[in-house]
């Protein structure tokens, strides 16, 4: 006998397939072996049409990638490598961006640029680092896998790792960011260190802005740049170490995870700088691991409170997706699947919903006895299936009839 869940489920399916027969799919090839459409990315995206997907072999390709008001789902296998950055900006409402598996080489400073992205971005990095992530007025933006920073101590480099300005809304989940620690160089004439760059918060969140921004970090870690000694050994100073995060604006951020997971302040001259700072609100889990432990001042709002988390692995053809909920014991919640919508304002509650309420189905709704709580959904062994993108969301009911959402936890089909 059919349930109704399973019927809702085959739905989806048939969903997901006609949506993939709609769409044009390319391939990008630097070696131009059979079957290919183009030998580089950005000429690439330039001249397909609107939804299309883009099919990347493994090659290392030059021209930066610019998604310049457009909808494109870019899906590249293991050992693709751009030796530029990737920026996505001006696209509408309705346009929706997916970039996976996109390998930055470039040098020192290249990352991603995320700039009046209206639609919905989501990077899925499948464990790549790249040096920075800049969101500028963009509401919609979901990055998942990546290391933001695998260096530390770039000499003339100014950049912060993570940039979040504009009224833009971030998700992050599976990530960790380095911030830029101070970099010195040995001057053989005066017998000193000398301080050319000094060090960085990992993330800024609508500083210097009036309008505020929100992050939600889901099983990721975050420090702050380290300090260092300058100076001649007989006379030193010190440049000082930075936060991990830093908020202006009235700005939020929301941390979930578990005890691997760390926000820490960079160290220095025998002390930690604070974990998070500025003007605004912090929501961290108390299973994640905060050092130095922050305080609520006048204008920074800190709360511990258990979080509701969801996180997936998988996302193959033919083979299922992994749904883990982390949340509070001994109250029910729902884990609900659907398509990645703007986020909208749930019931008068601190985070909004992510989910297209048109197109999303509850999947799991249970009393939990445990935490964490796992489901699996099976993808179908469908070739067209691959660079569409679902989401799950999980939601939380307290006894006192209040409800808290999760972050939305978004796989790309590959």
């Amino acid at each position: 006998m059919t349930t109704r869940a399973q019927f809702r489920g085959v739905a989806i399916a048939f969903q997901m397939a006609v949506a993939a027969a709609a769409q044009g799919t390319y391939i990008v090839d630097a070696a131009n072996g059979p079957g290919t459409s183009f030998t580089d990315i950005s000429p690439a995206v330039i001249a397909v049409p609107d939804d299309s997907v883009l099919l990347v072999r493994a090659g290392t390709y030059y021209l930066p990638v610019t998604v310049h008001a457009k909808a494109v789902t870019i899906l590249c296998e293991p050992n693709v490598s751009v030796n530029s950055g990737l920026i996505i900006r001006n696209t509408q409402p309705s346009q929706r961006v997916v970039v996976r598996g996109l390998q930055l080489s470039g040098w020192p400073d290249l990352g991603v640029e995320i700039l009046s992205a209206q639609g919905p971005v989501i990077i899925d990095g499948a464990n790549t680092v790249f040096q920075k992530l800049q969101v500028v007025s963009s509401p919609n933006v979901v990055v998942r896998s990546c290391r933001i920073g695998a260096t530390f101590g770039i000499a003339n480099s100014t950049f912060v790792r993570c940039e979040v300005t504009g009224g833009s809304r971030l998700v992050l989940e599976e990530c960790v960011i380095d911030g830029m620690s101070a970099a010195t160089f040995f001057d053989l004439q005066s017998l000193a260190w000398m301080l050319v760059a000094p060090a960085r918060p990992a993330m800024q969140i609508g500083v210097g802005e009036p309008t505020p921004s929100s992050v939600m970090m889901t099983s990721c870690s975050i420090r702050g740049g380290s300090g260092a000694v300058t100076g001649s050994p007989w006379t030193p100073s010190y440049a000082l170490p930075r936060s991990a995060i830093e908020l202006g604006g009235g700005s939020t951020v929301r941390i979930a995870g578990t005890p691997s997971n760390w926000v820490w302040g960079g160290t220095g001259s025998g002390s930690a700088a604070a974990a998070v700072i500025g003007s605004g609100s912090a929501r961290i889990d108390p299973a994640v691991v905060v050092d130095p432990v922050p305080v609520s001042t006048p204008t920074l709002s800190i709360a511990r409170p258990v979080l509701p988390a969801v996180s997936t692995a998988g996302g193959a053809v033919g083979a299922p997706i992994v749904v883990t909920r982390l949340g509070q014991v001994g109250i029910p919640f729902a884990v609900a699947i659907g398509w990645l919508g703007q986020p909208s304002v749930w019931a008068g509650g601190l985070d909004p919903l992510w989910l297209d309420p048109n197109a999303t189905f509850v999947e799991a709704f249970a009393g939990a006895a445990t935490s964490p709580f796992t489901l699996q959904k099976p993808v179908p062994n469908l070739q067209s299936l691959r660079g569409l993108t679902i989401a799950w969301q999980a939601v939380d009911f307290d006894l006192g009839g209040d409800s808290y959402l999760s972050n939305p936890s978004v796989v790309v089909i590959r």
